[in-house]
């Protein structure tokens, strides 16, 4: 009789504490962790987490990852991860407590670009419950890759100004270039790379010189703007008549406008009867560190400065 004693008592206290066990464990599966983004795109390195700001809306993070926990009593419970630190890691930003709920920011940061065959991410950002997976949001990390040239219609401006009793009349002639930056996937370079002084540019090849940078330099003109994976770039030439008097207003307005003779030339490429070609081999760069493909020959000529538009512009990938 002892012994079945013992045994029943074994036997309830078995029953307690697995009982026990299984409470904690159903509770903690109540809790819900909700991702407000269906995918995480980054980029590689810190200056582009998912905590960078917007640009050019720099009030606005728009890449922010942030996971809402419910209930708040199982908040602390909640712990977060990558499934690859080799690819991207997670920190917590902040916890902000509501009624019943807890929003986590969470800063996302890439180390590694996610390979071509994966667009959709390898890596995955867990929300953690002890051991066991609770919710989970892939992540991609983008890289700049490659590049496209567009070259748009040439054009010729002629401006003018006055400054001690010296008159400037200037011509410039050439196109606005359009560069195209896409990702490992083909796909157009996340905004997650906008911002100023991003993009630089290299040539090598060149002739004369004296007409490209030998290295690398921010592209500026007309603006040093990236801005959802595309660049401006600027091409001309420029050619200035100096005169050693203060003319008329009328004289500079009819020479902005082309109508002004100005000893048999409507502008200074005429007037100096510009014929001449320059060349180079260029390469453009990103954030620094990534070459984008393929390079390409930059040609600026003027064949004829009687054309309507003297000055013509190529680049050709190579």
């Amino acid at each position: 009789m002892k012994d079945l004693r013992l045994i029943r008592y074994l036997v309830l206290f078995s029953f307690i504490a697995v009982g026990s066990h299984l409470c904690y464990s159903d509770n903690n599966a109540n809790a819900g962790v909700a991702f407000n983004l269906e995918l995480v795109t980054v980029g590689e390195g810190s200056n582009w987490t998912s905590e960078k700001s917007g640009y050019p809306e720099s009030s606005t993070k728009p890449f922010r990852l942030t996971a809402t926990i419910t209930p708040l009593s199982l908040a602390s419970s909640i712990a977060f991860s990558s499934d690859d630190a080799t690819i991207s890691t997670v920190s917590e930003v902040s916890r902000t407590d509501g009624s019943d709920d807890q929003v986590v920011v969470l800063e996302v940061t890439g180390l590694s670009e996610t390979p071509p065959e994966s667009p959709d991410g390898e890596a995955k950002i867990q929300a953690k419950n002890g051991t066991k997976v609770v919710a989970e949001v892939p992540v991609v990390v983008v890289v700049p890759k490659t590049q496209t040239h567009s070259v748009g219609a040439p054009i010729l401006v002629n401006g003018a100004s006055t400054a001690d009793g010296v008159t400037y009349l200037v011509s410039s002639s050439g196109s606005m270039v359009t560069i195209m930056i896409q990702d490992q996937f083909g796909s157009t370079l996340s905004s997650i790379y906008n911002g100023t002084y991003v993009v630089e540019e290299m040539f090598s090849n060149r002739e004369p010189e004296e007409l490209f940078p030998g290295t690398w330099s921010h592209i500026i003109i007309p603006d040093h703007r990236l801005i959802d994976g595309r660049k401006f770039d600027s091409v001309s030439t420029s050619y200035t008549i100096t005169i050693y008097a203060t003319l008329d207003q009328s004289i500079l307005d009819a020479w902005e406008q082309k109508t002004y003779n100005f000893y048999g030339s409507y502008n200074a490429f005429q007037r100096y009867n510009v014929i001449d070609t320059a060349s180079a081999d260029m390469k453009v760069r990103v954030g620094g560190s990534y070459e984008l493909t393929p390079d390409f020959k930059r040609v600026v000529s003027c064949t004829d400065p009687y054309a309507d538009v003297p000055v013509t512009v190529t680049d050709d990938d190579i």
